[in-house]
């Protein structure tokens, strides 16, 4: 009995058919995994027929929606880059994801804490926080987003998302920009669920820069903020 056992042990470990726990020295092909898009989207709906593209930033492999509109390629999400100084809203892990983090200015642009207080009157486009191949961007570069949209009048109607805003004031999300109510850090933490506030690279003066907002109306506004304020961040590409 005992030599039929191993003769059957023979055949099937020369068989291949009994395969060791041990080390493999063969080579087995390496499988690299499909970039999958957030689906957990905290309540808040993604734009039905957009066809949305996927960034992943080499930095931390944190994947991010895009939207290509117009001529311009935008990301569909609020940047969450942990920068220096960067901060999620009330400073709890579980708001990164849903509504991104919080930078000043200098942050913002990858620049010295000082630029804060002093005038860059460097070149754009810049990089700044953003992930490589993309870029923080300009005044202008908002306003051709806007224009795509219809103009100012209405472009925060048409950019903000469809829920999350104070009742009458969601938007369409008629091209899956999907601007979520995430508040900002100025002074303290403030506004989420009523303003979305986004820096963009053009400074007006040593402690200045243009700052986007959306809110409970149906427009697209600028103005100048304080650089040490913390807004949100969105990324176009080169």
């Amino acid at each position: 009995m005992l030599r039929s056992l191993l003769a059957i042990l023979t055949v099937l470990t020369s068989s291949g058919f009994l395969v060791s726990c041990g080390t493999d020295n063969s080579t087995a092909p390496v499988v690299t995994p499909a970039v999958v898009l957030d689906t957990n989207t905290y309540g808040f709906p993604w734009k039905a027929g957009v066809t949305f593209g996927a960034l992943v930033d080499s930095r931390d492999n944190q994947v991010y929606r895009t939207v290509t509109i117009g001529k311009q390629t935008w990301m569909a999400q609020n940047l969450n880059f942990k920068a220096d100084s960067s901060r999620c809203y009330l400073d709890s892990a579980r708001n990164c994801p849903i509504y991104g983090r919080f930078y000043q200015w200098a942050a913002a642009m990858n620049l010295a804490a000082t630029a804060n207080h002093s005038s860059w009157n460097g070149s754009l486009p810049t990089q700044g926080v953003c992930p490589s191949g993309w870029h923080l961007p300009s005044s202008p570069e908002w306003d051709t987003l806007v224009a795509h949209v219809g103009g100012a009048s209405y472009g925060g109607t048409k950019l903000k998302s469809t829920l999350g805003w104070p009742t009458g004031d969601n938007g369409t999300d008629s091209i899956g920009f999907r601007v979520l109510p995430a508040g900002c850090l100025a002074g303290s933490f403030k506004w989420v669920g009523q303003f979305a506030l986004y820096w963009s690279a053009t400074e007006t003066g040593s402690d200045y820069a243009v700052r986007n907002y959306f809110g409970d109306y149906p427009e697209f506004l600028k103005t100048n903020d304080a650089k040490v304020s913390s807004f949100s961040v969105r990324c176009v590409k080169n």
